[in-house]
């Protein structure tokens, strides 16, 4: 929000995902937060603007603390949600979709039952060293999380 210089304010919006980075200082009577955050219209990473910088000042000290701790803590949970949808984006990319069973209307009008299918025949080829080596391969390029792996692995080495 601005102050025209007689009165009045025009306010605008910065969205919590845009926020990249939140920047407290106190002084003794006052306290001003800066935030810097990407003018963003999509709702994806890389569809970003430029950056920009808002700076409150004069703020009471415990409501900037609030502030601040605030911006941290929505900041720190769109980095999540983007670093998941990332995961779940290279996954997709590998070939990890799923497909959807169930009855669906046929050409003629009728339902017809649509089955899954695999989605590769070398993944029934594969041996359990393979598909072990593929995992740890994602595990080191981090599209799956250590917990992941070791469910994987259990997988693999139960079907022995």
């Amino acid at each position: 929000m601005t102050r025209p210089l007689l009165g009045g304010y025009q306010p605008f919006d910065v969205r919590w995902q845009d926020i990249k980075d939140a920047q407290l200082a106190v002084g003794m009577f006052s306290a001003t937060v800066t935030l810097v955050y990407t003018a963003n219209l999509s709702d994806t990473a890389s569809g970003e603007g430029d950056v920009r910088v808002l700076r409150a000042s004069g703020l009471c000290r415990e409501a900037a603390q609030a502030l601040y701790r605030q911006c941290q803590a929505e900041q720190q949970a769109w980095r999540e949600k983007r670093r998941v949808r990332s995961i779940e984006e290279l996954r997709a990319q590998a070939g990890g979709v799923q497909i959807a069973t169930g009855v669906y209307p046929g050409p003629q009008g009728g339902a017809e039952r649509i089955t899954e299918q695999p989605s590769s025949a070398s993944t029934q080829s594969e041996g359990p060293a393979q598909r072990l080596s593929r995992a740890k391969d994602m595990l080191d390029q981090g599209l799956i999380t250590d917990s992941e792996f070791q469910a994987i692995k259990a997988k693999i080495v139960g079907a022995l």
